[in-house]
């Protein structure tokens, strides 16, 4: 299945005047049980390949991983408290990791209406020599052609990376034997509208359980950004105008 995404940047109003009625933000969140709908306890034994939430996000498996998978459902699990969706892909010892996205396998998330997404949680990313791990785990996200990065620093710290920009994220639970190893990125694309996100693994030295895997755990997304964003937008369509002015007189 292919998605056609679109990224479109938030235009600036030639106008001062910026009415714009905020609607309630879609999210779900699957630790919490917030607005998960159809994807709220999904396992492998479903043999489901998308979902919808409660709140408008459809969750598709679009790459199932390699030749010996077990058809690449969704499924989810909870490690010490934080419950994420993944992929059930190999359950061969030292193959990918169960109800986690592994190299080669992918989970788009899409919605009707593109939005400003305001936050991105992931889940089961750890350092090396937790649960086994050799290395910083790494999540790759991607919006179009764009594409970001997450990368486990420490205990309980990461980095996101996106347009040439980077930013620290603390952990919601770290990244060691008693955590979750989840992450909230705020505001991952800035001001983009987004009506899909995919999710991938990056290739490394192995595609293993020992190498980079996560989860999702939830994501939340707006109509409109930020209302300090939107009152500075304001100032620069203010701006425009007053240039073209001085410019006719």
């Amino acid at each position: 299945m292919k998605f056609q995404t679109k990224a479109i940047l938030t235009g600036v109003l030639a106008s001062g005047a910026l009415a714009a009625t905020a609607v309630p933000a879609q999210a779900f969140n699957f630790t919490s049980g917030e607005a998960v709908g159809a994807c709220g306890g999904i396992e492998h034994t479903d043999e489901l390949k998308s979902c919808t939430t409660a709140d408008g996000f459809t969750l598709t498996v679009t790459k199932d991983g390699e030749v010996g998978s077990l058809g690449g459902f969704l499924s989810s699990k909870t490690v010490n408290g934080v419950t994420a969706v993944g992929v059930y892909g190999d359950p061969s010892p030292g193959e990918g990791t169960l109800e986690e996205i592994d190299y080669g396998e992918e989970i788009t998330a899409t919605l009707e209406v593109a939005k400003v997404i305001k936050s991105i949680d992931l889940a089961f990313m750890y350092q090396p020599n937790v649960f086994g791990d050799k290395v910083f785990e790494v999540a790759e996200i991607a919006v179009g052609d764009m594409i970001g990065t997450l990368t486990i620093l420490g205990d309980t710290t990461a980095e996101w990376t996106f347009g040439g920009v980077t930013s620290i994220v603390n952990a919601v639970s770290a990244s060691t034997e008693e955590g979750g190893g989840m992450y909230s990125i705020l505001n991952p694309f800035g001001d983009l509208l987004v009506d899909a996100i995919t999710f991938n693994s990056v290739e490394m030295k192995g595609d293993s359980y020992r190498y980079s895997d996560y989860s999702i755990a939830g994501i939340q997304a707006a109509d409109v950004p930020e209302p300090g964003l939107m009152l500075g937008l304001g100032v620069v369509g203010g701006a425009l105008v007053a240039a073209r002015r001085r410019r006719a007189a």
